[in-house]
């Protein structure tokens, strides 16, 4: 959003890249002031914080995430984290998200890779009724529409499964 890391350290910032619990953590106990924090609206770490001291979200300006958008990174989207979410929040507020992904050796048996996709999309059910917010973006379709060259970036095994239910054509026109 306009900073870089040596410019924060000048104006007297302190820079941390430890983990999403630790952070949490720190902000609870009051050792640190913000933390960018993945997840879903309703983070649990961020609730667990919230319930004893009030966060206050910042939202990232339509022009950061245009530019987010612009730099091609091909994984990152807008999404609102609804009003009340959590006990301070009166307002929608924009975020940037990211999209969860699995990461394997090309190696990997494509049989292997197949059921682990399929038990993942054939289970989503329970994320969407455990973690709605979260749910709500769970979507085979969607979730293949934003991966570019396909072909090159999803494994086989994950490949054969999406063209079993519709979502790939095995390569033609989609």
């Amino acid at each position: 959003m306009g900073y870089d890391e040596k410019a924060l350290e000048e104006a007297g910032v302190s820079l941390n890249f430890g983990g999403y619990g630790d952070a949490a953590n720190q902000l609870r106990d009051g050792i640190i002031d913000i933390t960018v924090q993945g997840g879903g609206p309703g983070v649990p770490a961020l609730t667990e914080v919230d319930s004893t001291r009030s966060l206050r979200l910042l939202e990232v300006p339509e022009d950061v995430m245009n530019e987010m958008d612009e730099a091609g990174y091909g994984y990152s989207t807008g999404m609102t984290i609804p009003a009340g979410t959590y006990s301070n929040q009166t307002e929608d507020v924009d975020a940037l998200a990211s999209w969860a992904m699995m990461i394997m050796n090309d190696a990997v048996n494509d049989d292997l890779v197949y059921e682990m996709t399929k038990q993942i999309w054939e289970s989503v059910d329970r994320v969407q009724e455990e973690q709605p917010s979260r749910g709500a973006w769970f979507d085979p379709e969607h979730t293949f529409d934003v991966i570019e060259n396909p072909e090159e970036n999803i494994h086989p095994g994950a490949l054969r499964y999406y063209e079993e239910i519709g979502v790939y054509d095995g390569g033609g026109e989609e």
